[in-house]
């Protein structure tokens, strides 16, 4: 096989296109595109087909020192021929318009698991954990933990606050620390770094880009603006 590789020299070049051809099936949606775009292709894969079986013989007689008429002239033109083919119909290869191209497949809206039912009585769990108990407060809360603590699943906290509140576990958290930290920076002189760790941030940084995010303000901004208005 490696002898009628480098005898055909671009043989090889059908093999690289194959899985592009499988490809463009699989993804044409009418058979007159499949017709108009890559049909024409197999008819060429046949042809290579053809040749390479034509000097797998054409060696095999030579190997057993048969010779027959044309041999060494016809195999190399008739390759010629499927190359240019091959060339010709790939520059004129059609384009697809606009209108043949599926549209994409819209995506499908995900389905709920736990009722909405089910979903307000979490909602309203996890809510008095972090008014009441200030959960939010202890750095190293996490899904888990929350989960322990209100008697709920994981699955079950994390769909209920994708679907019923619009939120990730992470923004709901921090949400509420947001807040903590709203309060305190215009009721008491506590320094930014102190009033970050009591509300369960433990990174100047997380803070601060939270923080911003929600107020559009630093900490520090925040707090000068709220004692200029209070003066």
């Amino acid at each position: 096989m490696s002898c009628i590789l480098k005898h055909t020299g671009i043989s090889p070049v059908c093999l690289v296109f194959l899985p592009s051809f499988n490809d463009c099936k699989e993804q044409a949606f009418l058979p007159t595109i499949e017709s108009r775009s890559v049909n024409w292709f197999g008819v060429i894969l046949l042809l290579w087909g053809l040749v390479w079986l034509c000097y797998a013989i054409s060696y095999i007689s030579v190997f057993l020192g048969w010779r027959w008429f044309g041999q060494g002239v016809v195999l190399p033109i008739f390759e010629a021929c499927v190359l240019l083919a091959f060339a010709y119909l790939a520059l004129n290869q059609a384009i697809l318009a606009p209108s043949d191209k599926a549209e994409p497949r819209a995506q499908q809206p995900r389905t709920s698991t736990v009722s909405l039912d089910r979903m307000q009585r979490i909602a309203a769990k996890l809510e008095r954990v972090m008014k009441d108990e200030q959960l939010f407060m202890e750095e190293d809360l996490s899904l888990n933990k929350l989960a322990s603590v209100i008697g709920v699943s994981e699955n079950h906290i994390s769909e209920t606050l994708s679907q019923l509140l619009q939120t990730n576990f992470f923004q709901f958290v921090n949400g509420y620390r947001i807040e903590e930290a709203e309060k305190l920076l215009k009721s008491t002189d506590s320094q930014v770094s102190t009033i970050q760790f009591d509300v369960g941030f433990n990174s100047k940084s997380t803070f601060n880009t939270a923080f911003k995010k929600a107020t559009g303000l630093t900490p520090t901004q925040y707090r000068k603006q709220k004692s200029t208005v209070t003066n």
